[in-house]
């Protein structure tokens, strides 16, 4: 939805506001990054290996997600 907002507001000439929405898409993959770190002690814990192999693979693709991708190029 944002990503779709921002591009909308970009082709009406609202950049202020076609920014925040862009700002925000990367705060949300800024979060999933951060949050990563507390699901690494988590797997070790309770020794859930397979979700954490997953999510070490789903962290090598995390920022070049297409949504991300497209953030980039609209700001």
């Amino acid at each position: 939805y944002e990503v779709a907002a921002a591009e909308s507001f970009r082709r009406r000439g609202e950049l202020p506001r076609a920014l925040k929405k862009y700002v925000a898409v990367t705060k949300h993959f800024d979060d999933i990054h951060e949050d990563q770190f507390d699901f690494h002690g988590y797997c070790m814990r309770k020794m859930t290996l397979r979700a954490y192999v997953d999510m070490l693979a789903m962290e090598d693709t995390l920022y070049g997600n297409e949504y991300y991708s497209k953030v980039w190029g609209g700001a």
